[in-house]
């Protein structure tokens, strides 16, 4: 009886965790406490850059990944715009575009609002989903009156210019229903 006494308090010993004299007696081995460590860091509530080690603890590289983690989410909280960009020296000021499977002409008046000058004329035969750009310079700076006619929509707005070769480009569009779209873009 003695032996299977014996026997059984080593097999509990075994199972309680006493490795005996080749793991030092406490039941783990030293590889296993090297990677083992007794640090826990608890969470930040949120708002809190900051981690806090736990009462048992030791001060731990958490808080750096937190505020990593922090500004990482508000740098992807930000938005940002996407804003065209244009060569200065495009070679055009006015572009037509034509949507749609139906050739049009497209027929674009520019003329100095004080004194009706004509400072460009054109008309345009356009295939379906073709644009033309044309070039042109102003007689003088000033306000001028676009007007488009495609069939019998038409289109009129005011054109501000400061200099005879403008910073901005004339887009005319002309949708598949045939409305007639005016806008300038900035080159």
């Amino acid at each position: 009886m003695s032996r299977r006494w014996i026997g059984a308090v080593i097999v509990c010993v075994l199972l309680a965790g006493c490795g005996g004299p080749a793991t030092d007696g406490d039941g783990t081995d030293d590889a296993t406490t090297a990677t083992t460590s007794a640090e826990r860091v608890v969470a930040p509530p949120p708002g809190n850059a900051t981690a806090e080690s736990a009462p048992n603890g030791t001060e731990t590289v958490g808080a750096e990944t937190n505020v990593t983690t922090a500004n990482a989410t508000a740098a992807n909280a930000t938005t940002r715009e996407q804003v065209a960009t244009y060569d200065k020296n495009v070679d055009y000021e006015l572009r037509v575009s034509n949507a749609g499977p139906t050739a049009r002409t497209v027929a674009v008046r520019v003329v100095a609002a004080n004194d009706s000058t004509v400072a460009f004329e054109v008309s345009l035969d356009l295939s379906a989903n073709e644009s033309a750009e044309r070039d042109f310079d102003f007689p003088a700076p000033g306000t001028y009156e676009v007007s488009v006619e495609v069939g019998d929509a038409r289109a009129t707005e005011e054109w501000e210019v400061a200099a005879r070769d403008p910073e901005d480009a004339l887009s005319v569009h002309v949708s598949e229903d045939g409305e007639v779209y005016l806008g300038y873009v900035t080159i």
